[in-house]
Order: C-alpha cells, then structure tokens, then sequence
C-alpha cells in the first residue's frame, strides 16, 4: 500500500517529462559508445606505437645554394652575423666591435644592449660620441 503512494507522488508530469529527457540521453549515449567502439575510436586497447624519424643534421643543414640564394635577398646593411642586435656594418664602420661575437668585450652584456644603454660595447665606461 505504501508503495503505490509512493509511486503516486513520485508519477507526476515533471517528473516523466526529466524521465523521458535522461532516457533520451542514456539511449544517444549507448548509440555513440556502440557506433565509435567499432572503428576503434572509443578503444583503449588499440595504441599508436608508430615513432617518427628524428632528423638528422645532414637534414638540418641547408644546401649552400639555398643559403647564397636566400642571402641575395638581404641587404649587406641588414646582416647580423652573431645576432647580437648590432648589423655587421654598424658593428664594422661604427663601433668596431667583432660581428662574429655578440659581447665583443665579454663583460657579459650583449654589444646591442650596451650601446642601446649609452655603454662602451668594447670596454668598461660609457660609450664616447
């Protein structure tokens, strides 16, 4: 008896209506779990061992003509050889700093950072007008 009042109480519109939504969603649920564990997709027991090749340096290194190529198309104004921030020929014409090193004097400081900073790029001090 205490049963059907139970059922009773519980049986009302909404609460059918919230039924029937977590039935609909329990049933496209399976679907999906039924229809992607078939292609492997929802498998877990399937595992990609495949490893890709690492290049090797040969790879890395660009074929000289390549590098004489992609060189026409720099000015010798925007070169930086040591990447240092200083172009080659300021680092030549200007402040005579070495453009195969980036700390000419090896104080730890790059010769960019050290003329931006009003310092002497080849030496202790402040950098001379």
């Amino acid at each position: 008896m205490q049963l059907i009042i139970f059922l009773s109480m519980v049986i009302s519109k909404k609460n059918i209506f919230i039924l029937s939504i977590l039935l609909v969603v329990i049933i496209i649920t399976g679907l999906f779990w039924l229809f992607t564990r078939d292609n492997g997709v929802g498998d877990l027991s399937v595992v990609d061992t495949k490893v890709e090749q690492v290049a090797t340096e040969e790879e890395i290194i660009p074929e000289p003509e390549i590098v004489e190529k992609k060189a026409k198309f720099l000015s010798e104004d925007s070169i930086d050889t040591d990447g240092d921030g200083l172009t080659d020929k300021q680092e030549n014409e200007e402040f005579g700093t070495d453009p195969n090193s980036i700390d000419t004097d090896g104080d730890g400081y790059l010769d960019a950072s050290e003329v931006i900073n009003g310092y002497n790029p080849l030496g202790e001090g402040l950098l001379e007008n």
